[in-house]
């Protein structure tokens, strides 16, 4: 059985601790932390987050430490941050980026060198690291070096223990096939981020206001047995995170319950 968890990002303007008590409170079983979230991080802050997952009975499953590209110093805070959330896994996102006219293959070794640092970093603590290709943002003068799920196949022979994370709708985005992903990749899936899309577009709907056949999601994931978190990733709904986050979670638990 699948467990859904939220990523923070949708509660942009509001403190952790009073995600935590939300996500608690509306079913969720644990959060990916964003980077909209303890960036600058006391320790006393980290142990107050400690306690009150403990008390609500949630772990966090996911920091994100690409911020938003993959940066060495700023990943490895994020990760030692994830090592005193107990966190099994860092998401280094995307790589580096690139202007057009730009070399890709010079961002694309620099991208390398970046998350094998980071991998390795991680993994000293136990933590696996993985990536997330996206899709080049709305009128963005720059392209994300993993911006399809085909790089991650070149990314793999140069870092063969590295994860993924499918952001099914990022897959959509870019015009590839997220159950060929999940098939393809299925020993080095980690993660999957949820959300809609309507006719192909980077947009992040609530699950079910869009396009995405999740019953064969669903089908798919459980033929490879997946057993890891659906992190819903909703960040267009700040306005109204509450709403967001718990039409999410109605909406993907009615699916299971019917799937299962």
């Amino acid at each position: 059985m699948f467990r859904i968890g939220l990523k923070t990002n949708v509660y942009i303007d509001h403190p952790i601790d009073e995600v935590i008590r939300k996500t608690a409170v509306m079913g969720y079983e644990g959060i990916e932390l964003a980077r909209t979230h303890l960036m600058n991080y006391t320790e006393s802050e980290v142990e107050n987050v400690k306690k009150l997952l403990k008390e609500h009975g949630l772990i966090v499953y996911s920091v994100q430490a690409g911020i938003p590209y993959t940066d060495v110093e700023a990943g490895k805070k994020r990760i030692e941050l994830a090592r005193r959330l107990d966190s099994p896994l860092v998401n280094l996102g995307y790589g580096l980026y690139y202007k057009p006219g730009e070399s890709f293959s010079v961002a694309w070794e620099k991208t390398i060198q970046a998350l094998g640092e980071l991998h390795d970093y991680a993994k000293k603590y136990g933590i696996q690291a993985a990536v997330e290709p996206e899709v080049r943002a709305l009128l963005s003068p720059y392209i994300p070096v993993l911006s399809k799920y085909e790089y991650f196949g070149e990314v793999v022979k140069r870092l063969p223990d590295l994860g993924l994370i499918l952001d099914v709708e990022h897959a959509i985005a870019s015009l590839e096939n997220p159950y060929y992903i999940i098939r393809k990749y299925r020993n080095h899936l980690k993660l999957l981020h949820i959300s809609d899309t309507i006719d192909q577009l980077h947009l992040h709907l609530v699950p079910g206001k869009g396009q995405i056949d999740y019953k064969t999601l669903f089908r798919v994931l459980k033929e490879v047995n997946y057993n890891g978190f659906l992190s819903v990733e909703i960040p267009p709904y700040f306005n109204n995170p509450d709403q967001a986050a718990y039409e999410s979670i109605m909406f993907l638990n009615k699916i299971l319950m019917e799937f299962f």
